[in-house]
């Protein structure tokens, strides 16, 4: 109720967050420097250079496997005609294979070689003024390999050079295999970085195995290779100007891949200037935070840096809209409410009449159109600041937004204390607000002594006494039946004398029958 707004002159440059103890105002600020992340990186190549051109293609150390097939270099001669020529790649070449094909597919206008880990094309400056790498029918990804695809050609030293290193650390193979200038000097070993240890295997890891183990550990680092520039880099994933600090534990890791804590790119904290504050002889001085969002500047407003820019106007508003719509929802669920208490105690319902329903419906209105108590003047309830019943329909609330609007305009804290004001010097606190009373009102009714959870517990004892009464005329049925039981059975057992009976005394009368005859 009590929300603020905020807007900036360039949200690209600076944007703020208000909250509901931010001073109105308008307040200028310039962003002088974006929080950047501490760096570290290899200080040279990991892996080994390409420098034997009788090493054959299958064993070299490029990112990927160079394959056999063709590609194309087109030659500018000096008149500015361009000759396209095929060069073959066979399975089993060396580098110095593939050279002599280019140099013979080109008449030897073209030379190529290797240093400093990459391919140099030279071309003969007296028949050719240029020289132009790959074609769309190209099969072999040679030149990809080799960089030499998005070379361009010098002029001043007539060559075309690999763009970036050609002999890179194998990062999935592993590490014992992974062709590194410094090998593992163990088996196996462990590094630290900020004090968390990772351990590494060279005969069952890859370098892609560590580097997952980095970024999921807890040592704050975002870890990353690049065959690019053939280097590992590691970056905290906070911004600000803590250093980043590692070392070998046990084995070689860390100095095989070039990792020194003397060469990192210290990130940095970013500062503003809010005109103002933090004077200093009349002169406001930078705030410094390690992160883009600033917390100590504005009370109750958090500035956020997006861009390096021009001194830009912050401006903190009472935020009316806001206001308006938690006033709106609590209509809205106010109606619900009596709604579904009318639909509940209608004629032919379970509930209908209930005396409860109606005493909880009365309540909720009378809470509502009650004067809040401890103002004198106006407004001090809610018809006066636009939420009341219409004359059309003497049931349901409704919001007057302009009226609500223009009591926001006036008193933004009265509107928001008839709502929500409380009396914390009682013991316990007093609710005075309309919603905090409702709130306190409705808590009682579904408590464990209120009227839902009474009349359950009532219903709840009364099938439990039906239930017992149930039980009780169930045994005194069972016994009876026993008792039948037992009766007709006796019953059927004295039938069955008698019948024995019968039949010997019948037996008998016939035995004497025939005597007498």
């Amino acid at each position: 109720l009590k929300a603020m707004s905020s807007s900036s002159s360039d949200e690209t440059i600076v944007t703020a967050k208000a909250g509901a103890t931010a001073a109105a105002g308008t307040y200028k600020v310039t962003v002088n420097q974006l929080a950047e992340a501490t760096q570290a990186a290899s200080t040279s190549q990991a892996g080994q250079a390409i420098s034997d051109p009788q090493q054959l293609l299958s064993a070299a150390n490029t990112a990927s496997a160079i394959t056999a097939g063709t590609f194309t270099l087109t030659m500018v001669d000096l008149a500015g005609t361009a000759t396209p020529v095929s060069v073959t790649v066979n399975s089993g070449d060396s580098w110095q294979n593939v050279f002599d094909s280019m140099n013979t597919a080109t008449s030897g206008k073209v030379t190529a070689s290797l240093s400093g880990n990459k391919v140099v094309l030279t071309t003969n400056p007296a028949q050719l003024s240029s020289l132009r790498t790959g074609g769309g029918a190209d099969t072999s990804n040679l030149l990809a390999q080799t960089h030499l695809d998005t070379a361009t050609f010098d002029g001043g030293t007539n060559t075309v050079t690999s763009t970036q290193p050609v002999g890179v650390v194998q990062a999935v193979a592993k590490l014992q295999d992974a062709k590194l200038t410094t090998a593992l000097s163990t088996a196996t070993g462990s590094f630290k970085i900020n004090n968390i240890e990772i351990t590494w295997d060279r005969a069952n890891e890859a370098l892609q195995d560590i580097i997952s183990k980095i970024n999921s550990s807890s040592a704050g680092v975002v870890a990353a290779y690049s065959t690019i520039d053939d280097k590992i880099t590691l970056t905290n994933k906070v911004t600000g100007s803590s250093n980043i600090n590692f070392s070998d534990v046990t084995g070689n890791f860390v100095q095989a891949f070039n990792l020194s804590e003397g060469s990192q790119t210290v990130g940095k904290d970013a500062s503003i200037t809010v005109d103002g504050f933090n004077m200093v002889g009349g002169v406001a001085q930078p705030v410094y935070s390690s992160t883009n969002d600033f917390t100590n500047v504005l009370p109750g407003v958090t500035i956020t840096a997006k861009k390096l820019g021009a001194q830009q106007a912050l401006t903190i508003t009472r935020d009316k809209d806001t206001l308006i719509t938690a006033a709106k929802d609590f209509v809205t669920e106010f109606n619900s409410t009596v709604d579904a208490i009318d639909a509940a105690r209608a004629k032919g319902q379970p509930n209908a009449f209930d005396r409860d329903l109606t005493s909880i419906y009365n309540r909720l209105y009378s809470l509502v159109g009650t004067p809040i108590t401890g103002y004198s003047d106006s407004p001090n309830t809610m018809t006066a600041i636009g939420i009341a019943t219409s004359k059309e329909d003497r049931k349901h609330l409704a919001v007057d937004e302009t009226k609500l609007g223009a009591a926001i305009t006036s008193n933004r804290d009265r509107v928001a204390e008839l709502f929500q004001k409380a009396d914390s010097s009682t013991n316990p606190v007093t609710q005075i607000g309309m919603a905090a009373k409702l709130k306190d009102y409705l808590e009682s009714v579904r408590d464990t002594d209120g009227v839902f959870k009474t009349r359950q517990t009532s219903t709840d004892n009364t099938i439990k006494s039906i239930d017992n009464q149930v039980k009780r005329q169930q045994r005194l049925l069972d016994l009876r039946r026993e008792n039948m039981v037992k009766r007709f059975t006796a019953m059927e057992e004295a039938i069955s004398r008698f019948k024995s009976q019968q039949a010997a005394l019948a037996s008998q009368l016939n035995a004497l029958g025939g005597t007498q005859g």
